[in-house]
């Protein structure tokens, strides 16, 4: 891929911003910067050779029941509780004044 005028003028455009010559060579810039990163990390070698990694066998515990808690015992602890149920605070506001341009 190169980075030209052309494809930040179709970055641009995709992302509907309206830049200046200026920030167009920073754009540019910083995706060269971007690219030579990922580049580098395409070089990586983990030292890991594929014939090396065996599939392991199944790590996880038993499932074992053991002693639980009566819902009184559960809610003995708890001040926010409706019926058979703990209540929270609400922690999403939903705000109308948002606009949304689609």
């Amino acid at each position: 891929m190169t980075l030209d005028k052309k494809l930040i003028s179709k970055l641009e455009d995709l992302s509907m911003l309206r830049l200046s010559e200026q920030e167009r060579e920073e754009i540019a810039e910083g995706l060269e910067k971007m690219i030579g990163m990922i580049d580098k990390i395409r070089e990586f070698d983990p030292g890991l050779p594929e014939e090396k990694i065996e599939a392991q066998e199944n790590i996880f515990r038993e499932d074992i029941i053991g002693e639980s808690m009566n819902i009184e015992e559960a809610f003995r602890n708890s001040k926010n509780t409706k019926g058979r149920y703990f209540t929270v605070p609400k922690v999403i506001k939903q705000n109308s004044d948002v606009k949304r341009d689609h």
